[in-house]
């Protein structure tokens, strides 16, 4: 009988900068309480409509039931970053300083008993609403807002190297539960879409000798700015649009504390942009110097907009010069695009996780049926050094990640 468990761990604090962790690292599993697994995979959402985690609940479920693999989801650091997940949307010093304006120019009191979020956009599309409908012509009109994004859990987004930690330490913590034989001598699999994808990738960067294959959808392989320093990276090109209530057009960037200036100890430097950088040179030669074990199995769309088709060719071209095991699928013309699989010629395209999954997991399960040690197995101590001597490093003997 395939049963579903949750897990409550101790997390990673953000060594980067400095913050500890008050909330415990939550993941799920599925698996089969009569059969010996098979393996073990990772499902990575990304910021996509997979985030919800009673879609995740039951797709574990499926996989489990289907594959005869114990099939984990965690929720790692800000998984909960957008609205339909739980987040809820906040004004910053420079959202208010810009609302407050628009509130001035329209000659509107707020109401002093009621200055939630809510409350003030509320009574602020209230009067354009009322407003526009004195002229025909404005009835299209929108008036333009920033807003933050805070994600559950008062998490923040760090970006990439948090949340591949916990994904790391949920496997260490799978060992503890007594899926050590399971961890060292089956397939590891792990597969995302978008930031999943992107996580997937650092996944195999940090563990290169841990997953058998990795199997991921659009990734950026720069990191995005906008995602990292929010604002101040660029106000016009936020992170989310979309329209709130009748008359608002809502420009929105998820909680950071990276910051762009030098002074802070929270600057975003060139050894945070670095490490997360899958195309930085010296990153790629260190860890090709790992003689990573991992398959990569990737999709890319060229019409893709939001991470980008010519950095990803550029980073594939990379990891197959230096002997990795590479199968991309580039998606270049909308005849590829059958409508199952794939549904969309943009970016992540679509596609369907229980589809691609079909497509490759039962060879990959055949190929890696005897699966080589992992880092796990072998005491592995990755480590990373970037331009400025700041060093990265994943202890696998003793489950430990540090910053230096």
């Amino acid at each position: 009988m395939t049963i579903v468990k949750s897990y409550n761990i101790k997390a990673t604090d953000d060594l980067e900068l400095k913050i500890l962790r008050e909330s415990p690292l939550r993941y799920h599993i599925a698996f089969d309480d009569q059969k010996k697994p098979d393996g073990i995979i990772f499902s990575i959402p990304g910021f996509g409509a997979d985030s919800d985690i009673n879609y995740q609940l039951n797709l574990i479920e499926h996989i489990s039931k289907t594959y005869n693999l114990i099939a984990v989801c965690v929720e790692y650091h800000c998984f909960f970053s957008r609205i339909r997940t739980g987040a809820s949307y906040g004004l910053n010093p420079y959202d208010m300083e810009i609302f407050l304006d628009i509130i001035k120019r329209y000659g509107i009191e707020l109401d002093p008993d009621h200055l939630d979020f809510d409350s003030v956009v509320t009574q602020l599309n209230d009067y354009v609403t009322t407003e526009k409908q004195k002229d025909p012509k404005y009835s299209e009109y929108k008036e333009n807002i920033f807003a933050t994004i805070l994600p559950k859990k008062d998490e923040y987004q760090n970006f990439g190297i948090l949340q591949t930690i916990d994904i790391i330490t949920v496997l260490s913590h799978l060992k503890s539960l007594g899926y050590a034989d399971i961890i060292n001598k089956k397939p590891l699999f792990a597969f995302g879409s978008s930031h999943g994808a992107y996580i997937s990738n650092l996944l195999m960067k940090f563990a290169p000798n841990t997953f058998d294959a990795i199997i991921e959808n659009s990734t950026y392989v720069k990191p995005p700015l906008k995602y990292i320093v929010g604002q101040e990276h660029d106000t016009k090109s936020s992170e989310t649009l979309s329209c709130y209530k009748d008359s608002i057009l809502l420009h929105a960037f998820t909680l950071t504390n990276w910051t762009k200036d030098q002074s802070s100890p929270r600057y975003f430097s060139d050894s945070a942009y670095e490490i997360r950088d899958l195309l930085d040179s010296d990153q790629l030669e260190q860890f090709f110097n790992y003689k990573n074990k991992t398959e990569l199995i990737s999709y890319h769309c060229i019409e893709d907009t939001i991470a980008s088709f010519e950095d990803k060719e550029r980073y594939i071209e990379a990891l197959k010069k230096s002997n990795c095991k590479v199968d991309f699928n580039s998606i270049k013309t909308k005849e590829q695009i059958d409508g199952e699989l794939l549904k969309t010629f943009s970016h992540a395209m679509g596609m369907s996780n229980k589809k691609i999954l079909e497509k490759h997991l039962p060879f990959l399960l055949k190929k890696y049926a005897n699966s080589t040690p992992t880092d796990f197995c072998i005491d592995s101590k990755i480590s990373y050094t970037t331009s400025l001597h700041n060093i990265y490093t994943y202890d696998f003997k003793h489950s430990v990640f540090s910053y230096s």
